[in-house]
């Protein structure tokens, strides 16, 4: 995922010398290999309890370990032994990320897939460095026999999956975004209605900002090295995830392979679609919506969008130019 770009900062400082502002605090700190930055407002008649920071980073740890996959004891790695065919029990954290991850992938015709973990090893954008090499048709034939979500199998009660195939499963594409759904809940569970969670670029908002304002949200334009704003977006109680291949790529005999795998080609996205930005009802699925999406390609997307009134928001590659695709449940959102 990318960096979405705070504008509600500057919302919030600019309502400084506002009487009616009301108390917020931003808590920062690093998770799953990334990092995050939660802005808590208290209500009127709320304070924001000294121990609140201590408490986000229990549940941000929760949330690694279950679904870490570089924590060797980590529920999801101790999945990856797991014997094929039998009925293996998770934790209900895990199953409902499953869940979601697999109804995604059954919308987008596997365009999300939860088991491409291997082939984004070999292609060199794992953590093994293969030395920015383009593997040979015989080494790509053979991984694709490790991917397919639809080798697995998910029971809701009690919880528990089921591999038909030996397959692992990476939830790198959509455990960010329900990290942020699960701060959120705490959240909410303590009696705070107004907040922003940002993990890695993905957002979960809620109510409003400290000002009284809706959350503003800048998209990153599509730029190599200097970051801005492309289009500026309000936000009120929804997720929000941007998907791109222009940050993590290498270039072999003149053509660029981007750390996007197309899961049912085996292959890095090739295509004009710079970068996708998803709204949704959960960041969990504006994450793995966005990652789908940018695999879809441009056209596919916005028709997938507009078929399920999905607010959707495309940077596409035009020559040395970039234009806007919006889906038509997106211009709502347009600041």
């Amino acid at each position: 995922m990318l960096s979405l770009l705070f504008l509600w900062l500057l919302v919030i400082v600019g309502g400084c010398e506002v009487e009616s502002r009301l108390d917020a605090r931003t808590y920062s700190g690093q998770t799953m290999g990334t990092t995050y930055n939660i802005t808590v407002v208290a209500g009127p008649e709320q304070s924001l309890p000294e121990g609140l920071e201590e408490s986000i980073s229990s549940w941000l740890a929760e949330v690694n370990q279950s679904m870490s996959t570089y924590l060797p004891e980590s529920e999801l790695s101790q999945l990856k032994t797991a014997p094929v065919g039998e009925w293996i029990p998770v934790s209900p954290m895990l199953a409902e990320v499953i869940a979601e991850a697999q109804s995604i992938s059954d919308l987008s015709g596997g365009a999300f897939d939860v088991s491409v973990g291997p082939l984004v090893e070999l292609w060199g954008f794992g953590p093994v460095d293969t030395g920015d090499q383009v593997p040979s048709e015989e080494a790509l034939s053979e991984v694709r026999k490790q991917v397919g979500y639809q080798y697995l199998q998910l029971r809701s009660d009690p919880p528990a999956i089921k591999k038909t195939r030996d397959i692992s499963i990476d939830l790198s594409a959509i455990a960010k975004g329900f990290g942020a759904d699960y701060v959120g809940r705490r959240l909410s569970a303590m009696g705070f209605e107004n907040y922003l969670v940002e993990i890695g670029g993905d957002l979960l908002v809620s109510g409003r900002n400290a000002a009284g304002e809706p959350w503003r949200i800048g998209v990153e334009k599509p730029a190599f090295e200097r970051k801005g704003v492309q289009q500026a977006i309000v936000v009120v109680d929804a997720g929000v995830a941007t998907s791109g291949d222009y940050r993590n790529f290498f270039r072999q005999n003149g053509q660029i392979y981007s750390h996007i795998i197309d899961p049912r080609l085996g292959r890095p996205v090739q295509q004009d679609l710079a970068s996708v930005t998803v709204i949704a009802e959960s960041a969990a699925r504006a994450d793995g919506l966005a990652t789908a999406f940018t695999v879809m390609g441009a056209d596919e997307a916005l028709s997938l969008a507009e078929e399920h009134d999905i607010p959707l928001y495309m940077i596409v590659r035009r020559g040395e130019n970039f234009v806007s695709v919006q889906s038509e449940a997106f211009t709502g959102y347009l600041d």
